[in-house]
């Protein structure tokens, strides 16, 4: 590959370091004449996050802009993931359920159906702390496999990660 996305907005600091620093030691080994194009995106899968994260270049049109995509000419911006935003995006999409439900002008599944989830809806609100231990449990596991692929592909030691 000739291009690698080194920061991705829906993911853990640590991902993108680790992906950064797997490609400084390929960039200073067998590859080191060769350009090598970074690129960044949001991996939106909410509005909120859109745009957020990106690539850019002094480019002025597109293909001048994959140039320098192709030729290492680009920088990278914008926030990385962390368990709060995590939690934000899922609460995004679990909150817009609601209005969903108990909309009367929904008429798109008939009443009872609509009674259903309704109940079942009122049924779980207690639960909706979940989604919040779910993005927090997921950002340690996956700081935890990024520490254990760090140590076997860089070397011994680990990125100096929190905890």
């Amino acid at each position: 590959f000739d291009v690698f996305e080194v920061r991705n907005g829906s993911q853990l600091r640590e991902h993108n370091q680790f992906i950064v620093n797997l490609l400084d030691q390929y960039r200073n080994g067998p590859a080191a004449d060769r350009p090598m194009g970074m690129i960044a995106g949001s991996d939106a899968h909410t509005l909120r996050r859109i745009g957020c994260t990106y690539t850019a270049s002094p480019a002025r049109t597109k293909l001048k802009f994959l140039e320098d995509i192709r030729a290492g000419r680009t920088q990278v911006f914008g926030p990385h993931s962390n368990s709060l935003s995590l939690a934000a995006d899922i609460y995004g999409v679990v909150l817009r359920h609601y209005p969903a439900v108990f909309s009367g002008a929904n008429g798109n599944f008939p009443p009872v159906v609509r009674f259903k989830a309704a109940v079942l809806t009122l049924l779980t609100t207690p639960f909706l702390f979940t989604p919040y231990i779910v993005a927090v449990r997921h950002s340690r596991i996956e700081r935890e496999r990024i520490n254990l692929f760090s140590r076997l592909l860089l070397g011994n030691h680990a990125l100096p990660f929190p905890s």
